[in-house]
């Protein structure tokens, strides 16, 4: 399995000047712990914003330790991302769709800086570098579009200063799973900056070989993405950003054990299954090369 996705997007946002008034801006306001959102298609606090919302800052997607949609099931409430090979499924309060290919129309969206990502398997990206992740519970037609029955996943992406930044991070987990980030934002001029960003994930399949198997066992998740943006603020009512985005993914279709492994038949219904008291080890184990073909 590989794809490949390059997108460039801009986002300009112009504003009239308006009079001063003594109540304070949601950004002002957010010091107080508070998240700013832009569920309404404007900027307001999350304790605020009249929506079934579930939004997580970027901090709160590391020490979480999501790295991508599949994770969002432990921290988001009536969502589930499903996959079966490079077919992802959105359930959002148990609306989804069955139809995962091109002319399907799926019940929930996917948006990457509000632009909607229209291949279901791009929405297994890597999360890195982010500003927040929005998650949108029930229909939205009528600031998203279509496609937005169940609801919307909008992943938002950190923008450009004009400050210096830079940061840097890596994890390690089971089945040999690693990944890393790192960060550099560069100013240019009042006002304007560039970031850069690059994520790398790479984590073997559930399977195992086994001594019989003759081909190669690919890593389950192999993932190479990078970000570069350029933008930020002309004066007191223009703000703009350019970005684009590279990701390339790799990784093996097959990546579940299949139950002969646990139970040598299949229980009628109403009985009780006869567990395979063994290692885990020999339970992974890819014994049929031809039944689990890899590329």
């Amino acid at each position: 399995m590989k794809f490949t996705t390059l997108a460039l997007s801009a986002s300009v946002l112009a504003m009239l000047a308006t009079p001063a008034f003594a109540q304070e801006t949601p950004e002002a306001e957010a010091g107080s712990g508070d998240i700013v959102v832009t569920a309404t298609r404007e900027a307001t606090l999350l304790s605020k914003t009249p929506i079934a919302i579930t939004a997580i800052s970027n901090e709160g997607l590391r020490d979480a330790g999501i790295t991508d949609s599949r994770s969002l099931n432990d921290l988001v409430p009536n969502l589930r991302v499903t996959e079966n090979g490079d077919a992802v499924r959105i359930s959002i309060r148990g609306v989804t769709s069955s139809d995962t290919t091109e002319k399907g129309d799926p019940s929930a969206a996917f948006l990457l800086d509000g632009i909607y990502i229209a291949r279901a398997a791009d929405t297994l990206g890597s999360f890195y570098d982010l500003e927040r992740v929005e998650v949108l519970r029930g229909p939205q037609g009528t600031l998203y579009g279509r496609n937005t029955t169940a609801g919307v996943i909008n992943v938002i992406a950190a923008r450009p200063s004009d400050k210096f930044e830079a940061s840097a991070d890596g994890r390690y987990g089971n089945l040999n799973s690693i990944g890393g980030t790192g960060m550099v934002n560069i100013p240019i001029g009042a006002g304007l900056g560039i970031r850069a960003a690059v994520n790398y994930e790479r984590q073997d399949a559930n399977l195992k070989k086994g001594v019989v198997s003759t081909i190669p066992l690919n890593p389950f998740r192999n993932v190479l993405a990078g970000r570069l943006s350029f933008g930020g603020s002309l004066g007191d009512n223009f703000d703009f950003v350019v970005r684009g985005d590279y990701t390339q993914s790799k990784g093996a279709l097959s990546n579940a054990v299949p139950l002969a492994t646990f139970f040598p038949v299949l229980p009628a219904v109403g009985l009780d299954p006869l567990y395979v008291d063994s290692s885990s080890n020999n339970q992974r184990t890819l014994p049929y090369a031809e039944t689990f073909p890899n590329k």
